[in-house]
């Protein structure tokens, strides 16, 4: 894949209130080119889905306000505060920039 073929649409900082090691700063881009196939990793088993078929039940809490807005060729910032184990957020916000 060649840099030219990403775009960055986003960025997310997620914090976790009893893990502060956890928190992060995660830049979301959109690639519309590529080699290749995904490979599976430690984290994630890559699959393809229609829109309308995406798992959102089975992603992380905060994927459901986030992805559909990145899908929908918006760009976006946003905040994500999870509770102390990381299931769920005490508060959140996303706007499109």
């Amino acid at each position: 894949m060649d840099e030219k073929d990403l775009e960055q649409v986003g960025n997310i900082k997620f914090s976790f209130k009893d893990k502060p090691d956890w928190n992060q700063h995660v830049h979301i881009f959109v690639a519309r080119s590529w080699i290749g196939e995904p490979s599976e990793s430690e984290e994630m088993m890559p699959r393809w889905y229609k829109y309308h078929e995406i798992p959102y039940d089975s992603m992380w809490a905060d994927d459901k306000h986030w992805l559909p807005l990145v899908l929908a060729g918006k760009k976006i910032e946003g905040e994500f505060h999870f509770n102390s184990d990381g299931t769920n957020f005490d508060g959140f916000e996303v706007k499109e920039i």
